[in-house]
């Protein structure tokens, strides 16, 4: 056992050192490259892959909500919550430019008649389209009328 051990150290030590300084170089370009912001993340995106034209946009996520609750109750949706309320996508620049929000998975409400919490998934917008989440936690408050 010892006698693997010295040899790992021994054998191949300069493209160990080697591979280890540019690992590092690395890391800290890449840790300056995303403490810069926004913009110049997208920036720094686009120069990665310019072949896709791929942007980064930051979008509003909207709750997909189908039926109704119980009868006598109501949606009260102007206090509808989503934790986060928004997500930063990547991907190319001709999907996203007409994209204006992503949606939950549908949340069916049927015959509900109290308020519901629950973690939801992320609808996905298209192939090659990357989000920082992917479940959400939606608060739909409802109400007797």
């Amino acid at each position: 056992m010892r006698r693997h051990i010295k040899r790992f150290f021994e054998v191949n030590l300069l493209l160990k050192f080697i591979s280890l300084l540019i690992a590092i170089i690395v890391w800290v370009y890449i840790i300056g490259e995303l403490g810069k912001g926004a913009l110049e993340q997208q920036e720094l995106v686009e120069q990665v892959l310019p072949m896709y034209r791929t942007i980064v946009k930051d979008l509003p996520i909207v709750p997909r909500i189908i039926g109704r609750p119980r009868r006598h109750y109501r949606i009260i949706d102007d206090k509808i919550t989503v934790v986060p309320g928004h997500c930063v996508v990547v991907g190319p620049k001709r999907i996203l430019e007409s994209i204006q929000h992503i949606t939950t998975v549908p949340i069916d409400v049927s015959d509900v008649s109290e308020t519901i919490t629950r973690q939801i998934p992320l609808s996905r917008i298209g192939l090659g389209i990357y989000s920082e989440e992917t479940v959400v936690m939606v608060t739909i408050p409802i109400e007797k009328e």
